[in-house]
């Protein structure tokens, strides 16, 4: 049985991580809308990059796009999400949550939903306005 320390353990799980965040996505740039349940009078929008925090104007939030998803669906059977085709039919961005430097959760921010994607713990909602792209996939007329 081979024995791994924390150290180990972390500074692998921190090389993979860069080594993805390193990776070149062909979204250029996000905007994001953010608005709170609770707090009604709050909304913000936000240019940001695929990778890169981005901190709300609460302080105590912060943001991070990390997958983008062109034509999005979920697997009922597994509760995964995926692309149904290249084309942007239904693009998506999921975003994770950080407060106070902990992450919080993940939440999918949706371009073609008329209403913000609330998350569950932070009351915050997305939704996806625009985005810069590569000429990686297809658009679609509506």
């Amino acid at each position: 049985m081979i024995k791994t320390s924390k150290l180990t353990c972390l500074i692998t799980f921190t090389i993979f991580t860069l080594f993805l965040l390193s990776c070149k996505s062909p979204i250029q740039e996000l905007t994001i809308s953010v608005t709170h349940r609770v707090f009604t009078d709050y909304h913000e929008e936000i240019k940001m990059k695929m990778g890169e925090k981005y901190q709300l104007s609460d302080a105590n939030y912060y943001v991070r796009a990390i997958n983008f998803i062109p034509d999005f669906a979920i697997d009922t059977t597994t509760g995964k999400a995926f692309s149904r085709s290249d084309s942007l039919r239904n693009p998506a961005v999921k975003l994770e949550v950080f407060k106070k430097g902990k992450k919080l959760e993940e939440v999918w921010a949706f371009q073609k939903v008329q209403a913000p994607h609330f998350s569950g713990h932070s009351f915050l909602g997305f939704k996806l306005i625009d985005f810069k792209i590569e000429d990686k996939f297809k658009k679609v007329k509506d």
